[in-house]
């Protein structure tokens, strides 16, 4: 069985949204190796499992690693590289989440019924009772990107719980123990981020308002990045 080493280390949205690649892949008689940055790879090596599949750390041995962090595709006896994180460079005026599909020559789908996961709803209940998300709480998260920057989001009250990786991390918690607090929620008001794939994923009916991922110094870039990534009609675009 041939290799298929994926490059796409960081950013937990494209790890995800680039999972339908990972299964055209395995259905093609490939062996998928991929390695995730350190922050990631205890959540996603235990709660996105798939045969065929298998999870490394960057700092790992793994399958034709002569050839990772090269930013063309290569061709082997051995397998095939993909490093999806330079698909834009390969594929100009084009999305940036877009991009990975037509540089591995992939329609796009829906990354929804790819996006397999595990979830270990006795972390979710735990957080939900750590934070006290009961009634008709709304959370707000201002953090985006794997080196966090924030932007302000005006929503305040007395139900109202800020997010916060560092305050989650102390707790012991990661992204995915969110999705039962998430789904409970009266509304969210988030940054474009990770997060907003959860959402999407499991929580079609909650009250949903994403801002977009930029610096407030930084002009509108009009959700272009992510054009053709999220797909309920329901969700307010806020500027």
């Amino acid at each position: 069985m041939k290799n298929c080493l994926i490059y796409q280390p960081l950013g937990l949205g494209d790890v995800i949204w680039v999972q339908p690649i990972v299964d055209r892949m395995i259905s093609d008689g490939f062996q998928v190796s991929y390695p995730v940055g350190d922050q990631y790879y205890e959540m996603v090596s235990s709660q996105m499992k798939k045969d065929g599949l298998t999870w490394y750390r960057e700092s790992d041995d793994f399958p034709m690693k002569i050839f990772y962090g090269h930013h063309s595709k290569v061709s082997t006896d051995e397998g095939l590289y993909l490093p999806l994180s330079f698909a834009d460079r390969h594929i100009p005026n084009c999305s940036v989440m877009a991009s990975k599909y037509y540089f591995s020559g992939i329609p796009l789908s829906d990354w929804r019924s790819s996006f397999v996961l595990q979830r270990d709803r006795e972390r979710e209940k735990a957080l939900v009772n750590k934070y006290g998300l009961y009634g008709d709480y709304i959370i707000v998260n201002e953090s985006f990107g794997t080196n966090p920057a924030s932007r302000n989001i005006p929503v305040y009250g007395d139900n109202v719980h800020r997010m916060s990786m560092q305050e989650d991390s102390a707790n012991g918690f990661r992204l995915f123990d969110w999705i039962m607090a998430l789904e409970n929620a009266k509304e969210i008001h988030t940054v474009e981020t990770s997060l907003c794939y959860l959402i999407d994923k499991f929580c079609s009916d909650v009250k949903m308002h994403m801002y977009e991922k930029r610096l407030e110094s930084e002009a509108n870039n009009y959700y272009n990045n992510v054009n053709m990534v999220y797909r309920n009609s329901e969700w307010v675009y806020e500027s």
